[in-house]
């Protein structure tokens, strides 16, 4: 009998999910409204992270060397000058911080009043609405958008990245970065070792992508993959018997572990070998997060 699952077979609460079509990646079904989705993160999504600064804070040494493999991959594509970027879902303003320290002309925007009204007390330049064409009218266009982990939380996928494309200048560019969500490694867990899909979280998550269909979503609205990476592979923790899905504290120290590997590749100037292995890793559709750099095609 085969140990196949199949994904659109799942099922959390009353919720199942349903794949795109076009692009490939799964949502779920039914979604929240538009209205429902903007209550929660306006109003709610930070406000339930009472202690979500204060985590933030203890990860800041890792964070920092994230952003600087973030801004090389940029450069690499578009020179060493700064130039005027939009930081989308920007949260309290971490990376809007470390852009605006690397000169650059740093624009972020947040529906949650909570974290939005701490990043304007840092001094930084934080809209509190919608990312639509009114808000581009008003703030004008930019060279780079940085949208991290936010793309899963939309409630349409598809208008944002169009709306990405009408905001950048001419060769643009758009990175973004998501869970890559039902991989090779997790679909192993699933099927031989009868894990429930645990990053399957609405209403925080409501859609679930892969390379593939991130790749497709950018592509087909006018957009050309640059480049293709991802981040540590934490699920290997769990085919080697790690199971921090139920335990917290595993799960803590398992973090540690793949952020220390990570700067200390970093801090060590094997930077370079680490975009290498993880851009191999890419390839084989592995790693906890799709890292996708694009430009728009004029």
């Amino acid at each position: 009998m085969s140990n196949k699952v199949t994904i659109e077979k799942i099922k959390v609460g009353d919720k199942s999910l349903k794949q795109n079509e076009l692009y490939g990646f799964f949502s779920i079904h039914p979604l929240p409204s538009q209205k429902e989705l903007f209550e929660f993160y306006s109003q709610k999504y930070y406000e339930a992270k009472p202690n979500f600064l204060e985590k933030q804070r203890v990860d800041n040494k890792h964070r920092q060397s994230v952003f600087k493999t973030v801004l090389s991959t940029v450069e690499e594509h578009r020179g060493t000058n700064p130039g005027k970027i939009l930081d989308i879902g920007c949260g309290v303003g971490f990376f809007l911080e470390f852009m605006k320290n690397q000169d650059w002309s740093a624009t972020g925007i947040e529906l949650s009043k909570a974290a939005s009204s701490t990043a304007l007390k840092n001094g930084l330049n934080v809209y509190s609405n919608e990312f639509d064409h009114k808000f581009i009218d008003e703030a004008g266009k930019f060279d780079l958008i940085y949208m991290n982990e936010v793309l899963e939380h939309v409630h349409n996928p598809e208008t944002i990245i169009k709306t990405c494309f009408d905001a950048l200048e001419d060769n643009g560019l758009l990175y973004i970065s998501v869970p890559n969500d039902f991989n090779p490694f997790q679909m192993i867990l699933l099927e031989q070792k009868k894990y429930k899909p645990w990053w399957v979280s609405p209403p925080e998550h409501i859609h679930y992508f892969s390379f593939e269909s991130l790749s497709n979503l950018l592509s087909f609205n006018k957009f050309k993959i640059v480049d293709l990476s991802t981040s540590f592979p934490i699920d290997i923790f769990l085919l080697m018997g790690q199971n921090y899905v139920e335990d917290p504290i595993l799960g803590k120290k398992c973090h540690n572990l793949r952020t220390e590997f990570e700067s200390t590749m970093i801090e060590s100037g094997n930077n370079k070998l680490l975009k290498q292995i993880y851009n191999s890793f890419a390839k084989l559709h592995l790693g906890r997060h799709v890292k996708i750099l694009a430009q728009k095609i004029n």
